[in-house]
């Protein structure tokens, strides 16, 4: 031990710091390997308490009640050792999935003392990162918090736990946010009665904005989008309810909103939304990835309801998703999409990368001969869809072989008075995945065994999935 002592503390630091900040999925978090750190040894232990960067991230983990006052006192010594360095917190790191029966069980101290008075009150002015649960009177003690009280603030992730009912004059108090001048990452999780619009985010400089759990009204959804049109980069929104107003009267309740940086958008919506003149007002200019959740699944209205925003996106997005969300519906049973419907929305996305769509949505009909001659998306590279079984299987396999000898001969899609880009590369597929029926599988493995030792299918990833 003493050949480790000789080691200066700047180089015992610089490994500290390497060992902290290691990229490694099964790395421990910091305060663990902190804490395996201090075991080695007295000069070790005492370079790490002495040293304030390598108190810049510090987690904390949910445990029950018992201990407070040790815990308390724990939290406020590792707190203090950072000094004035600026602070990543989390409150509520290895939360479980699922929510446990007793929501204190969610917070460090298990709610025997506020975490805002005690844990990010007194280091606010550091903070660069907060994560956090919060509930009951810890709610309203945050974001009744002064302006001024996040001067470096960036990031902010909050879960908000326990119905609370806010008088309307109250409201205007929550101003925690309204002056927090480098906030640009906000995720937010309302399950405490709040509207999104309560929280009076500094929407016009945002770059990333999460409220997926957080299901909105079709007019809220689109004054949080007029008001970050400027700078957001990455959103997720859930709308839940829609107006049902009359023909023609959707584009003049809404105005038009560019969102000029958006380059990653998550939205759900209910099936509810039927009108195309509602994402007609939505314009996409620099849209990449784009994830689309429909309650109730897709139907061919759905198609035509949301290929606006795909339009408006046409010349920029690469990766289109759609999926189905699990959720009840009053709606009538779906008849089935025709391929013609599936072409219309895919042929205004000519640049996409990478498809995935939803289970029981089937490529059909002239659809293998369109994306095989590169007619229909001649710059896919990967693809998921589902198969109605081993016939349709066959079918597309069959579409990606064609295709990518055909990729091999030329570089762009033929003229046609069907392809609305033509200067797209025309590129091979590179990988598929396919749901299959179970029943089927050990048929479509066979298939693809034979294709595989017949060399169809070189440079191509395959992967089944039941």
């Amino acid at each position: 031990m003493a050949s480790i002592q000789r080691v200066s503390k700047e180089v015992l630091t610089q490994i500290f710091h390497f060992t902290l900040n290691a990229e490694h999925p099964r790395r421990s978090s910091p305060s663990d390997t902190r804490r395996s750190i201090s075991a080695v040894c007295i000069y070790w232990r005492l370079v790490i308490n002495n040293t304030p960067s390598l108190w810049r991230s510090i987690t904390f983990t949910p445990t029950s009640s018992q201990n407070a006052e040790y815990r308390l006192a724990l939290a406020r010594t590792w707190l203090e050792r950072g000094r004035d360095t600026p602070l990543s917190l989390d409150l509520c790191g290895r939360t479980p999935a699922q929510l446990p029966t007793r929501l204190e069980d969610l917070l460090y101290g298990g709610g025997a003392f506020s975490i805002v008075d005690e844990a990010i009150r007194p280091v606010a002015r550091r903070i660069v990162s907060l994560t956090c649960i919060l509930w009951k009177d810890d709610i309203r003690a945050f974001l009744t918090l002064p302006l001024g009280t996040f001067p470096i603030l960036e990031n902010i992730s909050i879960l908000f736990l326990d119905i609370v009912r806010y008088p309307q004059e109250e409201m205007p108090s929550f101003t925690v946010f309204t002056d927090a001048p480098r906030l640009s990452s906000a995720r937010m999780h309302l399950f405490s009665g709040l509207h999104p619009l309560d929280l009076s985010l500094p929407w016009s400089q945002l770059t990333l904005l999460d409220f997926w759990n957080v299901p909105m009204s079709d007019e809220t959804f689109m004054r949080i989008l007029r008001s970050s049109a400027s700078t957001l980069q990455d959103a997720c929104f859930q709308v839940a309810t829609f107006t049902a107003y009359p023909p023609l009267q959707t584009s003049s309740t809404f105005r038009q909103v560019s969102m000029q940086a958006l380059v990653k958008f998550r939205l759900s919506y209910n099936s509810h939304i039927t009108d195309p003149a509602f994402f007609k007002l939505i314009d996409l200019p620099v849209l990449k990835y784009l994830q689309i959740e429909k309650a109730g699944g897709f139907t061919g209205i759905d198609f035509e309801t949301i290929t606006p925003l795909l339009q408006s996106a046409s010349r920029s997005l690469e990766q289109l998703t759609l999926l189905h969300l699990d959720a009840e519906t009053n709606s009538a049973p779906h008849r089935q999409v025709f391929h013609s419907e599936i072409s219309t929305l895919l042929r205004v996305v000519p640049q996409l990368v990478y498809l995935h769509l939803p289970p029981g949505i089937f490529l059909d009909g002239p659809l293998f001969e369109d994306i095989a001659l590169g007619r229909i998306l001649p710059g896919l590279q990967a693809l998921e869809v589902s198969t109605s079984g081993l016939m349709n299987c066959y079918r597309v396999i069959q579409m990606v072989i064609i295709r990518n000898q055909e990729a091999g001969r030329r570089l762009v899609p033929p003229t046609s008075s069907s392809s609305q880009v033509l200067d797209v590369a025309f590129m091979p597929i590179s990988r598929i995945r396919l749901q299959v029926p179970l029943a089927e599988r050990e048929g479509i493995e066979e298939q693809l065994m034979d294709l595989v030792s017949a060399d169809c299918l070189a440079d191509v990833v395959v992967e089944l999935v039941v």
